[in-house]
């Protein structure tokens, strides 16, 4: 089965009542539940009621089901409500029935007209079991409300137990080339710190470091600090480092304060980089930076911010970003679905220290690349670097399929586009919308956790093409893939713009769903522009600094 994540997903479902005295975690069980009926496509065209019930029989084994059921009593409970229910008979119903000792009965019948005596529950509502079909008095349990949605944690939801108030927001500004930086509090003071997926440990600059010129504010030790008596140093994969002292402080994300190990910088080396968005330079925008990866990628003595606060709070083992072409926004312990219009689907991470998954193929226009699955090797997911990074060959295939579409040749020229450093302004003056619908898309083929494969797919000017806007709104385009040059494949932030991306940390899965609620990148400014007194404009600028993959 493919799975055409930008055209299609089911509804939610609502789930409730499949317990019992031996099986009471209600919350782990709907978790379950929904993973299956998503999984197992409940609500599809086409389904059939005993492919779907073969389909949960072999879905009970995969590692997201047994983490939140280990019980094998649980698991057989859940097979018989799902058995119980109409997923795959699209014309029938659940009829409930008020007996005259006051109890409910629930059954399934073949269509609403045959329940006669009761009400006629189903699919129009997300009730599709006779577990959770029916109301006490006899009437249709009204639909589960999602508000927001969590992913970790003790157990996965999608009911009203975590409110979207209370599930703590990051915003984030800045963009694909120059970094998405977020607020952080350490100790009492505040700092902008750029986000990194693929990296852990806090380095922030320090009134002890001497090439620090020009970034402010700089951090000074107050009473909440401890030093701990040891320096660290960091080299990362695009050659810049930081050296200093680790301390322990307060580190606070939207509110949520752990304690943490950290490097006070008191040396860089072209740490603090020259950054740009849309062709405006964005100096000093940022004090440090923030990993969100795990313990392991952690400098020696220094502390894993997500992992801390996974241990210290009640907030779900994951996170979620929207990474828009200007500004952002990173959710702890979950995602909220009112930024999607789909619900998520998901895939296995690598057994790595970073967050990667595996890339079985790309293609464009719908026709593979012809690549082998192990050229890729392990792919990351990373925040941090600006492009999609590929391999030679999959670079060299990917550059030559889309420059021998007509349109390409007409607006950008060759295949010698993706390997220069200029940004183009298409010659037959298209819009993004024309580019994309007369450009081929380009889609990243993951396995599902079931083992199909599952296809995300990419817009021209939010995959290959990288959208930078002058000062006039003229919409430029730069590469937005780069040649791997030994380091490994990675999936960027220009190729996440139009998805939330979940990182579910306690299941060892990665998520996405095609998102909603970013900025249109024109109508968008990030500093004070001065107009540009260039008319027409030139037809190429030089494309901003891009941002590698730093673990």
């Amino acid at each position: 089965m493919v799975i055409a994540l930008l055209l299609h997903a089911p509804g939610s479902l609502a789930r409730a009542g499949c317990i019992d005295a031996r099986c009471a975690d209600e919350a782990s069980i709907e978790s379950a539940r929904a993973f299956l009926e998503s999984t197992c496509a409940c609500s599809d065209p086409g389904q059939a009621h005993q492919k779907y019930r073969k389909c949960v029989r072999n879905s009970l084994k995969l590692p997201s089901v047994t983490n939140l059921l280990p019980e094998k009593r649980c698991r057989a409970l859940v097979l018989r409500c799902e058995s119980a229910s109409i997923c795959g008979k699209p014309s029938a119903a659940v009829c409930c029935t008020l007996r005259r000792n006051g109890e409910v009965r629930a059954s399934v019948v073949g269509s609403p007209a045959a329940c006669r005596k009761g009400t006629a529950c189903g699919a129009a509502l997300g009730l599709f079991t006779t577990s959770d079909a029916c109301a006490a008095d006899a009437t249709c349990a009204g639909a589960t409300t999602t508000t927001t949605t969590t992913v970790g944690g003790p157990s996965s939801t999608t009911s009203s137990t975590l409110p979207q108030s209370s599930l703590p927001t990051v915003s984030l500004t800045g963009c694909a080339t120059a970094g998405y930086v977020a607020p952080v509090t350490i100790g009492s003071q505040n700092f902008a710190v750029v986000v990194d997926s693929d990296s852990t440990t806090l380095g922030v600059g320090s009134t002890a470091c001497a090439g620090c010129t020009g970034i402010s504010p700089l951090y000074t030790p107050g009473p909440s600090a401890t030093d701990l008596g040891a320096t660290a140093s960091e080299t990362f994969g695009d050659n810049s480092s930081f050296s200093g002292e680790i301390i322990r402080d307060d580190v606070s994300l939207a509110g949520n304060s752990v304690p943490l190990a950290f490097v006070a910088i008191a040396s860089q080396h072209q740490f603090f980089g020259p950054a740009a968005c849309n062709f405006v330079d964005v100096p000093n925008t940022y004090q440090g930076l923030l990993g969100l990866g795990g313990t392991s990628l952690a400098v020696s003595r220094t502390g894993s911010y997500v992992d801390t606060l996974e241990s210290t709070s009640t907030l779900g083992n994951a996170f979620a970003v929207q990474v828009c072409g200007v500004g952002g926004r990173l959710w702890l312990g979950g995602y909220d679905p009112a930024f999607v219009t789909a619900p998520p689907v998901f895939t296995l991470a690598v057994n790595s220290p970073f967050y990667a998954v595996v890339l079985e193929d790309i293609r464009i226009g719908g026709t593979s690349l012809g690549i082998p699955q192990a050229t890729y090797s392990e792919t990351l997911v990373d925040i941090g670097t600006t492009a999609l990074v590929l391999p030679n060959s999959a670079f060299s295939a990917l550059a030559g399929a889309v420059a021998a579409n007509p349109v390409f040749q007409q607006n950008f020229g060759s295949a010698s586009f993706f390997g220069g450093s200029n940004c183009i302004l298409p010659s037959q003056g298209l819009t993004k919308a024309q580019l994309d619908a007369m450009l081929p898309a380009l889609t990243l083929v993951v396995p599902s956790l079931t083992g199909s494969a599952l296809t995300i797919d990419l817009p021209a000017t939010e995959s290959y093409l990288l959208q930078q806007d002058d000062t006039q709104g003229n919409a430029y385009y730069c590469s937005g893939i780069e040649r791997a040059a030994g380091s490994p494949t990675i999936i960027g932030a220009n190729a996440l713009h139009t998805l939330i991306t979940i990182f579910d940390r306690l299941h060892g899965q990665i998520g996405f769903a095609p998102q909603q609620g970013c900025p249109t990148l024109g109508g968008t400014t990030l500093a004070t522009r001065l107009p540009s007194r260039v008319t027409p404009p030139p037809p190429t600028l030089p494309a901003p600094p891009y941002r590698h993959h730093r673990g």
